[in-house]
């Protein structure tokens, strides 16, 4: 399993999937691996599964686990409800 994975909420997944099924370019902030927020403009090419975690696959080939999505399109990931954007230092 890939190291310190939550599982996504089922909703949020089940609208992640539907993103990357539209195949159209969406609004992503998520964290880095040096606990960065990042923002991002891509299109969802895929989610998939690996090591027991789930990913989200960008048409640039760039791979985000799903537990570090912090907020796309606007829809905030439940696992980050609280999280303060007008901070960016909040994490």
């Amino acid at each position: 399993m890939e190291k310190d994975y939550k599982l996504a909420d089922s909703g949020f997944r089940r609208e992640v999937q539907k993103l990357a099924q539209e195949k159209q370019f969406v609004d992503i902030d998520y964290i880095s691996d040096i606990r960065e927020l990042l923002p991002k403009r891509a299109m969802i090419y895929e989610m998939f599964s690996r090591n027991e975690a789930e990913f989200i696959r960008l048409g640039s080939g760039e791979e985000i686990r799903l537990d570090k999505l912090v907020r796309i399109n606007g829809m905030i990931s439940p696992g980050y409800s609280d999280y303060d954007f007008g901070n960016s230092c909040a994490l």
